[in-house]
């Protein structure tokens, strides 16, 4: 039921990211800082975790872009820190979104077990789905613990220029994250 219902909600996000949008004629930013309350679910592991997510972006010169996390999660026999930093190329598609493509290194740190790092690449959509709501549709392939490929979506409702709750979900092989948050932009 739990992986019909994250189901769903992709498809009707994706599919909203390609209808035309009616949002005003701009395109999302760059540059912002968040903070997001992470659970994650690790089935190969049998571990729930929680934690606070920090993550940013900054843009370098209006379509290459610096980007990264640190993630710190806890539960019963399980847990984990990570950190991740990269840079990717954006191009306009459309009036309000974006085509985007990331290379990034990771590094988790696991609290029982072998640690590991490696890279990622991602590739995805961002853009306005409505007058401000942002979503985004992102694949990415880890090489992280014999590699894996991972489909995130989310959203964000824009108060304001600078202020913006967020929602995601990740779904891979053997994991599920939700995280919920708040970005501000520069």
């Amino acid at each position: 039921m739990k992986k019909q219902l994250l189901t769903s909600f992709a498809a009707l996000l994706v599919a909203s990211l390609a209808l035309p949008a009616t949002a005003e004629k701009v395109r999302p930013t760059y540059t912002f800082a968040g903070l997001k309350y992470v659970n994650q679910d690790l089935d190969d592991f049998d571990c729930d975790q929680d934690g606070l997510l920090i993550d940013g972006s900054y843009d370098l010169d209006g379509a290459i872009f610096l980007r990264g996390s640190f993630g710190d999660v806890s539960g019963d026999n399980c847990g984990s820190s990570s950190f991740k930093l990269g840079a990717g190329y954006r191009v306009g598609w459309g009036e309000t979104s974006h085509v985007y493509g990331a290379l990034s290194f990771q590094d988790v740190s696991v609290d029982r077990g072998e640690s590991d790092s490696g890279l990622a690449i991602a590739g995805g959509v961002r853009g306005y789905v409505a007058p401000g709501i942002e979503g985004y549709a992102e694949l990415e392939y880890s090489t992280l613990y014999d590699n894996d490929l991972f489909f995130n979506i989310g959203s964000a409702y824009w108060f304001n220029g600078q202020f913006a709750a967020t929602g995601d979900i990740t779904l891979g092989g053997d994991q599920t994250t939700f995280a919920i948050g708040g970005r501000m932009s520069f």
